[in-house]
């Protein structure tokens, strides 16, 4: 392609925003992510995939190559799906039902990279790609939307007759049949068709699809010839037993010499496994014939989907197979454009001689971009063409709309159709009969549309380390809720969040109660949820005081933010239930545009409300169902000899967080006693408050002033953790005004996965104060304290801890102010002056700890032995004779 005519040029930018993307990721880095809680979720063809918990953030695109380290084992795979701090992957070993933990390596790099050879290859007589390029920005309009061609059977003469068809397919709408029906018509033509999708999950739609119709119109005739192959990793259960359509399976059964010998080395790989042989020379003379017949299957593969009439596969194994170099197809389609970058657009048009169908809907989510080349790489298609800018949308020449939705219940699609798609969407007459069953169970009987408005709860919204946000209380409710969907014969059930912090926290629900009890609830956050649908929708709003601003993903650009809630939306096919505190979103976006504003506007006017105003909400928390996890108090009068008893139960420590210091009269003297009581008993006591100087006088002798005291918890051991107590006023403040608690939400939690990602996500045992973070040491001992019921107690002193002996101690180089112990938020200590204007860091001696350790005779909290502090490359640790690490600021 000539780098001066203007397509070259077009295609230059586009390779230089392409590498840009791939610098910055290169330098995040192509390291090893852990994973955690590994289970095996389907075992086919001798791949095996597992599903993980990431402890990082990380996007992939679907079939982007992985290594995974299982001890010291390494095998390869792909991915099957990546998405927030979730990833399931298929790879080439089976390490039984469950990996407790994995490191994943990943060059997410390697597929921009395919991008750039792609574009290189691009030439003049890429007819389609040109004319993408060239005559579809000029053919832009400013005609409104309205005058679009619409339905199905226009989106498929359209497709036949011109040689670029753009689909403009909201959800429900039928996107897959069509496509299916644009196949059907170029296979019964003899025509070659390429199918491609940045998921698997829509790859599998589509072929099922087609080949469902195929067997409908003639049989398995077709089928059996293998002219349609599904090529790739397959998601989809039922599919991926089909012989007919799976490439690998057909390749299998079209080879009955491999396929034979393929049985009789598996089952001799059995026997090997029960006899105990399997660790052995034979053992793995035995894999390697394995591996070696698969590489035949594979190489026949190849061959039949070379040949094959259809084929479907994801973009990314286009760009990054060799099979697919030279390989063109009469009629190529690429479904979900909206989340494709440009330069993959054109890769498929690559692939295309004839025509080029594009189908995605704009108002869905966007391309993931995450260096600063967002405003060029992150716009899709339909802008590119001029379709679609920040609120406005555009009819054009090449555009066909399909406007008749058959998923969603009339409510529900009501208000995509007035704030999304500009009255344009219409109901098919049969989606009521369909939907009606789902409406008319619980929760909330006969209502479509539901608002759970959380205003007058604690419902506390805070950051995680990964700046991602959650919300305790609405992912108890919203995870509850969802439990009672399910308890009433509902058949999916879906929770969806626009946070990863959030879903991590309602999935660890999910992971306590499977531990006792079966349950088909998802959970996910939005971009996860694209291109799936559920009976029964939970969107979990997460936003909350004491935030003063909205999250990033919900207070960006009008655009994105429309399409997140659209998606959200529109997966519920009966149901839609949004959890969220009406009076926080009104009070930042009232009388504005924001969609989700809107949305609780919407479901104010038109829904059914479950608020505080006359205890509705009060009457709806009650009933909710319990889990041997999660029990549920309305009152904290009634919570209170639990508490105690946990509290008398407790063997090591007690942690307390207390947001708001006006503590409930009637109780806390109750929960004072009780701690006072473990004290005494040798339970170490951590206690911090956000407002201690509202705190009664006990209280603040046994506290310490915290910026990160968010919630109002008390954690036992690590083993049960209590939300709502100590019970206070349950202040939130808002600029000038004040709301208060009038609805309580008291919750005892005992999963062990759910209390671990609270008190990590919370930084539980951390104090956050004067810009220094550290661990909070144990409560000094009251001396001379008269208790609740008149008794005079003399207490003794405690050692108040390391950090305490070196702010006593040290004093700042440059100013002779205190130095305090503190800790950066990777984990590491340090030393830092305690006054705001110096600022002079120091790192901690290892004479000081030592000095500390000696004198106080201070051991080991695990197995009573000395410590002893020492130095690595990694900084100043405290560690006994048994091998149990402290950081310092723990002891």
């Amino acid at each position: 392609m000539d780098t001066n005519s203007e397509v070259g040029l077009i295609i230059d930018k586009f390779k230089r925003e392409v590498l840009r993307e791939k610098y910055y990721l290169q330098e995040e880095g192509g390291r090893r992510y852990k994973l955690v809680n590994g289970r095996l979720i389907g075992q086919k063809n001798d791949y095996s995939t597992y599903s993980f918990e990431m402890e990082a953030e990380l996007n992939l695109p679907d079939d982007a190559p992985i290594t995974l380290t299982v001890g010291k084992e390494v095998v390869k795979g792909v991915v099957f799906l990546c998405e927030g701090f979730q990833i399931i992957v298929s790879i080439t070993k089976n390490f039984g039902n469950a990996i407790g933990q994995a490191f994943v390596g990943v060059e997410p790099w390697a597929l921009l990279e395919g991008i750039v050879d792609q574009l290189e290859t691009i030439t003049t007589a890429d007819k389609l790609v040109i004319k993408l390029l060239q005559e579809g920005p000029e053919l832009a309009t400013k005609k409104p939307i309205s005058m679009v061609p619409k339905g199905q059977d226009a989106a498929v003469e359209m497709a036949i007759d011109n040689d670029i068809t753009v689909i403009w397919g909201p959800p429900g709408t039928g996107k897959t049949y069509t496509m299916a029906q644009i196949a059907i018509h170029s296979l019964l033509n003899r025509e070659r068709v390429l199918v491609v999708s940045h998921s698997n999950i829509s790859v599998d739609g589509i072929v099922k699809q087609t080949a469902s119709l195929i067997r409908d119109l003639q049989g398995d005739k077709l089928l059996k010839m293998g002219a349609i192959l599904r090529y790739g990793y397959v998601r989809d259960e039922e599919l991926a037993k089909d012989n007919d359509v799976v490439a690998y399976n057909y390749a299998v059964e079209n080879n009955q010499t491999l396929k034979n010998e393929y049985e009789k080395l598996r089952k001799k790989r059995d026997h090997q496994v029960l006899s105990g042989k399997y660790n052995t020379a034979e053992g793995v003379k035995v894999e390697q014939e394995l591996k070696d017949i698969r590489k035949k299957i594979r190489e026949e593969e190849k061959l039949y989907v070379k040949n094959a009439l259809m084929v479907a596969t994801t973009i990314s194994k286009v760009t990054m197979d060799k099979l697919f170099e030279d390989n063109k197809y009469s009629v190529v389609m690429f479904d979900e454009v909206s989340m494709a970058y440009m330069p993959q657009i054109l890769i498929a048009a690559k692939h295309a001689y004839s025509r080029l169908v594009l189908v995605g809907d704009f108002r869905q989510l966007a391309p993931i971009v995450q260096s600063n080349v967002k405003e060029t790489l992150g716009k899709d298609v339909f802008s590119y063409l001029g379709i679609e800018d920040d609120r406005s949308m555009h009819a054009h020449p090449w555009l066909v709309m399909l406007n008749e939705q058959r998923r969603m219940y009339p409510d529900i699609s009501a208000f995509a159709n007035e704030y999304v798609y500009n009255d344009l969407l219409a109901d098919h007459e049969s989606v009521v009969e369909k939907r009606i069953e789902i409406v008319e169970k619980p929760p909330f009987k006969d209502e479509p549309i539901n608002l759970i408005d959380l205003a007058g709860t604690y419902c506390a919204c805070m950051k995680n380390n990964d700046n991602s946000r959650f919300n305790i209380v609405s992912a108890i409710i919203s995870f509850l809720l969802a439990l009672e969907a399910e308890r009433h014969n509902t058949k999916s059930v879906g929770i969806i969040t626009p946070y990863a912090a959030q879903t991590r926290l309602v999935r660890a629900m999910i992971q306590d109660y499977r531990e006792s009890q079966e349950t088909d609830i998802s959970c996910a956050t939005v971009h996860q949820f694209q291109g799936s649908e559920r009976d029964v929708i939970i969107f979990d709003a997460v936003e909350s005081y004491p935030s003063t601003k909205v999250g990033f993903l919900l207070g960006k650009s009008f655009n994105a933010v429309t399409r997140l809630i659209n998606v959200a939306v529109t997966r519920a096919r009966g149901k839609l239930v949004v959890v969220a505190n009406a009076k926080y979103w009104n009070k930042r976006f009232g009388k504005s545009d924001h969609v989700l504003y809107k949305l609780i506007e919407y479901l104010q006017k038109k829904g059914n409300v479950v608020s505080s105003n006359e205890r509705r909400l009060q009457d709806c928390l009650s009933r909710l169902p319990e889990t041997k996890q999660i029990q549920n108090y309305m009152d904290a009068v009634y919570a209170m000899d639990d508490l105690c008893t946990d509290i008398a139960k407790a063997r090591k420590q007690i942690v307390i967080s207390i947001p708001d210091g006006e503590l409930d009269i009637e109780t806390e003297a109750n929960i004072f006693d009780a701690l006072i009581d473990a004290k005494m008993n040798g339970i170490k006591i951590l206690c911090k408050s956000k407002d201690i100087d509202s705190l009664p006088d006990n209280w603040k002798k046994i506290s310490v002033p915290s910026d990160n005291a968010v919630f109002p918890l008390i954690l036992i051991d690590d083993k049960v953790m209590w939300y709502g107590l100590p019970k206070s006023k349950g202040t939130f403040r808002d600029g000038t005004s004040e709301s208060y608690v009038v609805c309580q939400t008291i919750y005892r939690i005992s999963g062990s996965h759910t209390i671990e990602l609270i008190k990590a996500f919370s930084d539980l045992e951390l104090q956050v104060y004067d810009g220094s973070r550290t661990a909070i040491q144990n409560a000094k001992s009251i001396k001379n304290t008269t208790s609740t019921d008149g008794v005079n107690v003399v207490y003794v002193e405690d050692e108040a801890g390391m950090a305490d002996y070196v702010h006593n101690k040290l004093r700042c180089a440059k100013c002779g102010s205190p130095m305090n112990l503190t800790r950066s938020r990777s984990g590491k200590c340090f030393l830092k002056c305690s006054s705001k204007g110096c600022g002079e860091t120091a790192l901690l001696d290892k004479d000081v700890a030592n000095a500390y350790l000696n004198k106080n005779n201070v051991k080991c909290s695990k197995c009573n032995c000395m410590l002893q502090a020492g130095v690595s490359k990694y900084g100043l640790y405290v560690k006994c004779s048994n091998g149990h690490f402290f950081k310092p600021d723990e002891v």
